[in-house]
Formats: C-alpha cells, structure tokens, sequence
C-alpha cells in the first residue's frame, strides 16, 4: 500500500465524513445488575426507552422465557362498562341509527 505523504494524510483525515446516528436502536445491548435499596434494577439505556415510549414512573411488564428475561410496556386495563357509560351524557348521546331491513333471521 502507498503511502501518502504527511500532508496529504491530513487532507485526506479532514475530508472524511462521519455520521453517527444516535437515534438507531441496536436490537440488543449489556447493562449491568446494580442493587437498588433492597432490590436489583438494570438502567434502561436511553434510546430503548425513547423507541418503546417509556418515561419515568411508566407501567412495565415482566416474564420470564427460555431465553431469560422479558421487559415489554403494560397494557393499559380494559375500560370498564361502568366508566364507559359514566361518560354518557345527553349532549353525546346520539338517536337511533337505521340499520336497514333484516337479512337474515334477526328479530328487531
């Protein structure tokens, strides 16, 4: 291999580009176990919890599998029909809706 000569290295060096994109999540990573008060805790790396919408105080989700450890968001409960119709009132109840003449053997 040739080799430049010093002052061609350092043109070279300076017309390289480099871009890092920060924002890319890499599909796995290590952390380290740390002891937390009377538990362990692993800190979530930043772009993990930006990509899944986790803040701090977020609901997660843990299950053990064949390959170890599960760490996903939680569901939010379902709506209960008690909360839902506790929402209803006479400004957003509609009338009824025509739905057309049966086709098959429904009884209205």
């Amino acid at each position: 291999m040739a080799s430049l000569p010093r002052a061609g290295l350092a043109t070279a060096r300076r017309r390289r580009i480099f871009i890092v994109d920060t924002h890319l999540v890499s599909p796995d990573m290590d952390a380290t176990v740390r002891k937390w008060g009377n538990s362990l805790a692993i800190r979530l790396p930043r772009a993990f919890v930006e990509e899944l919408g986790l803040g701090d105080g977020a609901a997660v989700h843990l299950s053990l599998t064949d390959d170890g450890l599960l760490v996903t968001p939680a569901r939010p409960p379902a709506p209960r029909l008690e909360d839902l119709l506790a929402g209803v009132t006479r400004r957003n109840l509609h009338g009824e809706a025509d739905t057309g003449l049966p086709v098959g053997r429904e009884a209205w």
